[in-house]
């Protein structure tokens, strides 16, 4: 193994290990299914609480469908980390990392379209949020790779990666390079311009360990956005909240 791949490695078995001490914070167990409480536990306990007490129903059961939702995409993304433990297939893992944490991210941008985090356009404000701003560029990039697929098998690193190669290098893709190339078509031409044709292209991931904490960061907001703020709940509970015999994460 290289010295390259040994660094990717490390980073995806910490990335496993942050991911479930962050989704499963403590020990607690659904008392049905003995499952382990997850980090969106408190929206639905939040929820169905509030159900609870409008309804004056102490006894029922109210299912709140976001909760579950952000755990169901979550515990996807545990699933794939753990199943890649000490990878070195970085291309396919990066690609699996990006698309899962994004579609994490898109969950979380339709509940806070919901409670008016927007822009001009009326459409979620990605820019309040970095991290997730930035893993959407990154799935732009995979899913729609414009003049990136006019390049001769680039290479593929993690950007903190110390052994990195700083010669032979034709163009550098990196956080900085994503986000002015694939937050739009402005900068298509001059995108072109870089990558048709070239060879000893060099793609930087961001470290994966700091990416992932990041991220984490912003999707555990939701949780004290919605539990603390009634006006959110009221607003939300109409359509995400029902009573049921399902049980929250």
């Amino acid at each position: 193994m290289t010295n390259h791949q040994q660094y990717f490695s490390d980073q995806t078995v910490k990335c496993a290990e942050y991911f479930e001490s962050w989704f499963y914070p403590n020990d607690e167990r659904n008392k049905v299914t003995g499952s382990k409480k997850s980090i969106y536990n408190p929206i639905y306990k939040t929820f169905s609480d509030n159900y609870r007490q409008k309804s004056g129903k102490s006894e029922i059961i109210a299912h709140n469908c976001i909760a579950c939702n952000f755990d169901d995409s979550a515990s996807n993304i545990l699933y794939f980390l753990n199943s890649n433990k000490d990878s070195q297939h970085i291309q396919y893992y990066l690609r699996l990392y990006t698309f899962l944490f994004y579609e994490h991210a898109e969950r979380l941008g339709v509940i806070y379209k919901e409670l008016d985090f927007v822009d001009g356009n009326n459409k979620f404000n990605w820019s309040l949020f970095p991290a997730l701003q930035s893993i959407k560029y990154w799935a732009n990039f995979f899913k729609h790779p414009k003049s990136a697929m006019l390049l001769h098998h680039p290479d593929f690193y993690i950007d903190s990666d110390p052994d990195k190669p700083n010669f032979l290098i034709n163009e550098i893709i990196n956080d900085d390079f994503i986000k002015t190339y694939y937050k739009g078509d402005k900068s298509n031409d001059e995108l072109r311009e870089k990558l048709a044709n070239k060879n000893h292209v060099k793609l930087f991931y961001p470290d994966l360990i700091l990416t992932t904490k990041a991220l984490c960061a912003e999707f555990e907001k939701i949780v004290d956005t919605i539990k603390n703020n009634q006006a959110f709940i009221d607003k939300l509970e109409p359509y995400t909240t029902i009573e049921s015999d399902l049980n929250g994460p």
